[in-house]
C-alpha cells in the first residue's frame, strides 16, 4: 500500500510530535495501523488518539505489546 502525499505529511507531523494526535486521527491511525501492523509508532499514536473511546483497552494493550513501558507512558501521557 502506498500512501498518498497527505497521509505522509501527517505521519511525519504526529510521529515528530505526539502531543497533536486527537480522536480526530484515530480513523486514519487504525487504517494504517491494518495496513502496516507491525509498524510501532502507529499503535502508540493509535493508543493516544484512543484515549476517550471504548476501543482504548484494547489499543492500549496492543501498544504495550509492540512497545515498552516507558515509551508508552511517555507517549501516552502529557508532558
Amino acid at each position: 500500500m502506498e500512501l498518498d502525499l497527505e497521509t505522509k505529511q501527517l505521519l511525519a507531523d504526529l510521529i515528530a510530535k505526539p502531543e497533536l494526535v486527537t480522536q480526530a486521527h484515530a480513523g486514519t491511525l487504525a487504517n494504517l495501523v491494518k495496513a502496516y501492523p507491525y509498524y510501532q509508532p502507529l499503535h502508540l499514536l493509535l493508543a493516544k488518539a484512543s484515549l476517550n473511546n471504548e476501543d482504548h483497552t484494547n489499543t492500549l494493550a496492543t501498544a504495550a505489546l509492540y512497545t515498552n513501558g516507558t515509551l508508552l507512558h511517555q507517549v501516552i501521557l502529557p508532558t
